[in-house]
C-alpha cells in the first residue's frame, strides 16, 4: 500500500509539473509572440512608450500588493484560509493605488491594468497553492490567448494607444478564481498576527523584485529615452523567453518545497538545461533578432550578455524558493535589495557613459550578486538543496 501512495504521488508530481510547464511554456510563446508582432508595427520610441506605461502599472501594482503570490501559494497550500483576507487588504490597497495612477497620468488604461496585475497575482498563487495544476494551465492559456487576440484586435482598432487596455480585458477571467477564494474563507484580520512577520518579509522582498523588474525601464525611459527603453524591452523579452523552463520548474518547487517534497535531482536537472539553453540563446537570438526586428538592432550586444544571466538567474530561483518554502525570507529579501541596487545603481552610472552596453553589464552584476549571496548564506546556515 505504501509503495501504491508512493507511486501515486509521483505521478500526480509528474502531472503537475507538466501542466505548469506546459501551459507555462505556451503561454509565454504567446505572450512573446505578441510583443515580437507588436513590435514590427510600431517605431521603437512607442514600443518603448508602452512598456514605459506597463512598468508604472507594474510598479503601483507591487507597491500597493499586500498578499503577492507567494504567499497566496504557501498559506494555500497549507490551508490556512487567509486568501479572503489577503484578497481583502491587497484589493483595498491597489484600489487607492489606481486612482492615485490615474490622477498623475490621467490614463484610466494604466490604472484598469494595475487592477488586473493584482488578480492574475492572486488568482495564479493560489491555484498553484492548492494544487489545481490542470485549472492554472487553463487560466493561463486562456488569458495569454486573449491578450494576443484582444491587444491586436484593439491596436487595429484603435491603435497602439488601446494596447494596454486590450491587455485589461485579457485578465479579467480571473476574476473568478478571486470570488472562490472569498467563498471558501471568510476576511479574518486576527488570523494574520501569527503571520505578519513573514508576509512583511515577503512584501518588502517583492519590492525589490520591483525595482530590478519595473523601475529599471522607468529609470531607462528617463535617463536614456524610449528608443533605448525599446531595444532594452525587447533584449528582456527573450531573457524571459530562455528563463521560462527555470521559472515553471521553480513555480513547481515552490509547492512541493512547501509541503515537505524535496526533489534535489530535479534541481540539478533544471541547473544543467539553463546552461543548455542560456548557449543557445546566446548563439541564435542575435541572428534572429537582425532578420526579424531590423528597427531594434541595439537590442543584440544585449541579448549576448543577457543571455549567460539565465545560469545564474535559475541559481537564484531555487535557493530563493528553498527558503520562501520554509518560510525563510529573510536572506531572500536581502539580496533581492542587493540586486536591486546593482541594477538600478549600474543602469544610473553604466548606462549614462556606456549606453545599451551599461545597462546589460548592470544586468550581469545584478543577477550575479542575487545568486552569489544566496549560495553564500544557504552554505553558511548549512542547508543542503542539492
Amino acid at each position: 500500500m505504501d509503495d501504491w501512495e508512493k507511486l501515486k504521488n509521483k505521478l500526480i508530481g509528474v502531472k503537475g509539473l507538466a501542466s505548469i510547464g506546459i501551459s507555462d511554456l505556451i503561454g509565454a510563446g504567446i505572450s512573446s509572440l505578441f510583443w515580437f508582432y507588436i513590435a514590427t508595427l510600431v517605431e521603437t520610441d512607442k514600443f518603448g512608450q508602452i512598456q514605459y506605461f506597463l512598468a508604472v502599472a507594474g510598479t503601483s501594482y507591487s507597491i500597493a500588493l499586500f498578499g503577492a503570490q507567494t504567499v497566496i501559494t504557501i498559506y494555500a497550500s497549507k490551508n490556512l484560509k487567509l486568501e479572503g483576507t489577503l484578497y481583502f487588504i491587497s484589493f483595498l490597497t491597489s484600489s487607492i493605488a489606481s486612482f492615485v495612477v490615474f490622477f498623475i497620468f490621467y490614463k484610466i488604461d494604466v490604472s484598469l491594468i494595475l487592477l488586473a496585475y493584482v488578480v492574475n497575482d492572486l488568482a495564479t498563487g493560489y491555484l498553484l497553492g492548492k494544487k489545481l495544476y490542470l485549472k492554472y494551465a487553463k487560466y493561463v492559456v486562456l488569458q495569454k490567448i486573449l491578450s494576443l487576440t484582444v491587444g491586436i484586435t484593439a491596436y487595429y482598432v484603435a491603435g497602439p494607444d488601446a494596447i494596454i487596455f486590450g491587455l485589461f480585458l485579457s485578465y479579467l477571467p480571473l476574476l473568478l478564481i478571486i470570488v472562490r477564494g472569498f467563498r471558501e474563507s471568510k476576511i479574518n484580520l486576527s488570523l494574520l498576527k501569527d503571520k505578519w512577520r513573514f508576509i512583511v518579509n515577503n512584501y518588502v522582498l517583492n519590492l525589490a523584485g520591483v525595482f530590478k523588474g519595473h523601475v529599471d525601464k522607468l529609470v531607462i525611459g528617463h535617463l536614456l529615452g524610449f528608443t533605448v527603453l525599446g531595444n532594452y524591452v525587447i533584449a528582456t523579452q527573450v531573457f524571459l523567453v530562455l528563463m521560462t523552463f527555470s521559472t515553471v520548474s521553480t513555480k513547481y518547487l515552490l509547492s512541493e518545497y512547501s509541503t515537505g517534497n524535496a526533489n534535489k535531482k530535479l534541481s540539478k536537472v533544471i541547473i544543467l538545461l539553463s546552461i543548455l539553453i542560456a548557449f543557445f540563446g546566446v548563439i541564435v537570438s542575435p541572428y534572429v533578432i537582425e532578420i526579424v526586428f531590423p528597427k531594434f538592432t541595439q537590442s543584440v550586444d544585449l541579448i549576448k550578455i543577457m543571455g549567460i544571466n539565465v545560469i545564474s538567474a535559475t541559481v537564484g530561483q531555487i535557493y530563493s524558493t528553498k527558503m520562501l518554502s520554509m518560510e525563510k525570507s529573510k536572506h531572500v529579501v536581502i539580496g533581492r535589495w542587493l540586486a536591486a541596487g546593482m541594477m538600478i545603481g549600474g543602469i544610473v552610472s553604466f548606462g549614462s557613459f556606456f549606453g545599451v552596453m551599461g545597462l546589460a553589464l548592470a544586468f550581469l552584476f545584478s543577477t550575479t550578486s542575487y545568486a552569489a549571496y544566496l549560495v553564500v548564506i544557504t552554505k553558511l546556515e548549512k542547508e543542503n538543496i542539492f
